[in-house]
């Protein structure tokens, strides 16, 4: 009868591979399921553990740790614990002599922001120059959101400055913030509230109000089209009867793909003046001296395919109808 061999091994290699761990691994991968729980409780109860068995801690554990209050920063259940140890937390290790690296550095900017303290969040970000760790932008954020948010215009753009002295470049985020965070009302940081009137934009795009001047305008096709519908409705509903209206756009959308404009002889220069261009090239035939009106190459807009050009006749309520070819909607 045969027997077992007494060398056989009948023990788990993995697992007992994972027991054979020393105390700074198994510290180690303890605060990383911490962290991927969300659970800072527990990792709290780690670190209390690991001072008291004198566990060796490195670079590795402080980031965890760090990591970890940061995420709570914002948590109003949590935010007064994650902040007692984050400051906790960064005492021991400068007591250890260990250097802080990016991660650490953006996760102590980052509470000391979350409790309104910009400028102890820009004191440790200048820190990075120190200890040779290349900036980051991630780095720099949360002391900019920080003054932004508290309106102090100076040092936000000392940190702007300072961005710009690492090599770094802004993104929409921070530029957002830097301009007040959008349109809120609230203006440029440091330059008050906005200052809402109307005005006119001369042909070069400059300002008549400010006196500024438009680099460009960012419309997508969508908010083109929608432009247009309102700016043609606008014309129609200004020379004809209210309820001529809800016709309108039933006109303008046709079975065959065509599109129809009813103008009046007497609101074509008004049309042209509004600056709207029709896809393609149309002659408008009326008793003055036919109009040409161009495609604008400027103007991005799906319906801007080769336009058959017809002669337009005059209707009896002194209209004229303007008919061009627009390429087939896809299914």
């Amino acid at each position: 009868m045969a027997t077992p061999s007494h060398h056989q091994n009948t023990t788990n290699p993995t697992r007992k591979k994972k027991t054979l761990k020393n105390p700074e691994a198994n510290f180690l991968y303890e605060l990383h399921s911490c962290s991927k729980s969300k659970d800072l409780k527990a990792a709290i109860s780690l670190y209390g553990s690991a001072i008291s068995n004198e566990t060796r801690l490195n670079q590795n554990h402080f980031n965890a740790l760090l990591y970890l209050c940061s995420t709570f920063a914002t948590d109003p259940d949590s935010k007064d614990l994650a902040l007692q140890y984050e400051f906790r937390v960064s005492e021991h290790m400068s007591a250890l002599n260990i250097h802080p690296n990016g991660a650490s550095v953006t996760a102590i900017a980052r509470l000391a922001a979350a409790k309104g303290d910009g400028d102890y969040a820009f004191e440790i970000v200048k820190t990075l120059g120190d200890y040779q760790v290349p900036p980051r932008l991630r780095t720099y954020e949360p002391t900019l959101f920080c003054f932004c948010q508290k309106l102090e215009a100076d040092k936000a753009y000392q940190v702007e400055e300072e961005i710009n002295n690492m090599g770094l470049s802004l993104e929409e985020p921070q530029i957002a913030a830097l301009n007040g965070g959008g349109w809120h009302g609230l203006g440029l940081i440091g330059e008050g509230k906005w200052v809402l009137r109307k005005g006119n934009v001369e042909p070069n795009g400059q300002c008549c109000c400010c006196g500024e001047k438009l680099d460009c305008v960012d419309i997508d096709d969508v908010e083109t089209e929608k432009f247009a519908f309102r700016l043609l409705a606008w014309l129609w509903r200004g020379r004809c009867h209210p309820h001529t209206l809800s016709s309108f756009r039933q006109s303008m959308e046709s079975e065959k793909g065509s599109w129809h404009v009813p103008l009046y002889a007497t609101a074509t220069r008004r049309y042209q003046e509004l600056g709207f261009a029709l896809p393609g090239q149309v002659l408008v035939k009326m008793k003055v001296k036919p109009v040409k009106l161009m495609m604008d190459p400027a103007v991005s807009h799906p319906y801007q395919k080769q336009a058959r050009t017809e002669t337009m006749k005059k209707s009896d309520d002194k209209s004229t109808s303007m008919t061009g070819k627009r390429k087939e909607r896809s299914p």
